[in-house]
């Protein structure tokens, strides 16, 4: 299955492959794009658009899968003191 996901709100100097690293060792599925989108109006934030094909197989992405829809987040713990708020793109049917 494949889904929209966004980081509404993370530090712009922060680069793809860093949070591509973090995203792939939640062992999700396969990432398959990682878009940035930088914000206008605060140059110290952008935010992150990515497309993820999820492996239904591991019954822990179900539950992730699960949260998402129901709580309309999860986080992402990246370092001690920080974490990212992952939610469902609003874009998510849009091509």
């Amino acid at each position: 299955m494949i889904t929209r996901l966004c980081i509404p709100r993370i530090e712009s100097v922060i680069n793809k492959e860093y949070i591509s690293e973090k995203v792939e060792k939640l062992n999700m599925g396969e990432l398959v794009e990682i878009k940035e989108i930088y914000k206008k109006d605060d140059p110290y934030y952008k935010r992150i658009m990515m497309k993820m094909c999820w492996d239904e197989t591991n019954t822990g992405n179900k539950e992730r899968y699960d949260m998402i829809e129901r709580l309309g987040s999860i986080k992402l713990v990246h370092t001690t003191l920080g974490y990212w708020k992952i939610v469902k793109s609003r874009y998510e049917n849009k091509k």
